[in-house]
């Protein structure tokens, strides 16, 4: 019963991350112009961590001390697992509050990256080139990895690849370019392919 309990919040959960992806991807993309705050990794994980283990140590607790803990031991187990889960996605919202140290935005005219009081941009309206590649980050999480180059320039990040997405370009690197950005830059990168398709002759 455990088990079977475990897999489906494990189902659940992949099934809520893809599509809520997919909805961040899709509001991102009906947009001209828009900002993907960019996170320290350790920040979040500070955040993220605690967010997660606070509920199911305080059920772990409640049911230690209760005379019927025993014989609700599979229900406190999912209880302890399903409030796990919601506290990771409110650590998740928290740390793009407080575990940001920069940005990654996209207009029509340009892409930018800040981190802190550093600035690189590329002009869209001005050839670049693409070095794509595929890396594994923290957690062997896969990762796309992107060099945006413009003349003696370059603007660079890696971004989680999101669940069911498969990198652009076929070369794979031994180590990813940080900043470590979320997967809905992918939406920024699309776009960047997009634009030097049509700038190709016909």
């Amino acid at each position: 019963m455990v088990v079977v309990g475990i897999l489906s919040l494990i189902a659940i959960m992949i099934v809520v991350l893809v599509r809520q992806q997919r909805r961040k991807e899709a509001r991102l993309a009906a947009l001209t112009e828009f900002e993907i705050p960019i996170l320290s990794t350790v920040r979040a994980a500070l955040i993220i961590t605690p967010s997660m283990a606070a509920a199911p140590v305080l059920v772990a607790v409640v049911a230690a001390h209760m005379d019927q803990g025993r014989q609700h031991a599979v229900a406190a187990v999912l209880l302890a697992l399903g409030l796990g889960v919601v506290g990771m996605f409110a650590g998740m919202r928290l740390s793009r509050r407080y575990a940001r140290i920069g940005q990654l935005c996209c207009a029509p005219d340009r892409v930018e990256l800040q981190l802190g009081p550093q600035r690189w941009q590329v002009d869209l309206d001005q050839p670049y080139e693409l070095d794509e590649a595929s890396a594994f980050g923290p957690g062997n999480m896969p990762l796309q990895v992107l060099v945006v180059r413009q003349g003696d320039q370059s603007l660079a990040f890696s971004y989680g690849l999101p669940l069911g997405r498969k990198p652009h370009g076929d070369r794979g690197v031994d180590r990813y370019i940080e900043p470590l950005v979320d997967g809905e830059a992918r939406v920024i990168h699309d776009r960047l392919r997009q634009r030097l398709l049509t700038r190709q002759p016909v």
